[in-house]
């Protein structure tokens, strides 16, 4: 009989418990008064911290130029990448940049991201991502094509070209010329030989 107690009461204190813990934990919600729409969007404003001058400290010293910075990533072994936007020397531009930090972001190198086709200076850069399985390889897209590097950014190639146009042209119906269909990747490491 004794055991018989102990087990209602200690269900009913349980039970006691977890009411007070959601009615504590609810009532404050219940109280607050949502402002909006369901199922819309409001703007978020926010203050914007002061400028930093990481960037000048590497051997770019072009920083009052910069437009905007973008695509962020870290390689396995914590090299950062980023895209950087400049309108170039103030004449013209934008001109776009992937800078690369072997230093956690105190300083920045420009790796040579260009076009494979013609050498010339790539373009925008929608996302990138690192190799999981080795530092050195990093993919980025400029929302037309898929570009990969192999030696930390010295040298950029493109991701199977022409089997990806086939498909966004073909079976999307997309004109690789026109849209920029591409605004995300990620990798993944397949253990298959």
């Amino acid at each position: 009989m004794k055991n018989k107690i102990q087990k209602i009461l200690g269900v009913g204190l349980t039970l006691m418990l977890a009411l007070g813990l959601v009615a504590g934990f609810a009532l404050p919600v219940a109280g607050a008064e949502f402002e909006g729409e369901p199922n819309e969007w409001t703007a978020f404003t926010f203050d914007r911290g002061p400028d930093s001058d990481w960037f000048i400290q590497g051997s770019w010293t072009d920083a009052e130029h910069i437009d905007g910075i973008s695509a962020i990533t870290e390689a396995i072994n914590g090299d950062l990448y980023a895209y950087v936007e400049t309108d170039g020397d103030g004449n013209g531009g934008p001109y776009d940049h992937i800078f690369k930090s072997e230093d956690g972001g105190r300083t920045w190198e420009e790796t040579k991201y260009c076009d494979p086709d013609d050498g010339v200076e790539g373009d925008y850069i929608f996302d990138m991502v690192c190799s999981s399985i080795d530092e050195d390889i990093v993919y980025a897209t400029d929302g037309y094509y898929v570009y990969k590097t192999t030696d930390g950014g010295d040298t950029w190639t493109f991701v199977a070209k022409d089997s990806l146009e086939e498909a966004l042209e073909g079976e999307c119906g997309f004109d690789v010329d026109d849209w920029r269909t591409i605004t995300c990747i990620d990798v993944t490491y397949d253990d298959d030989d």
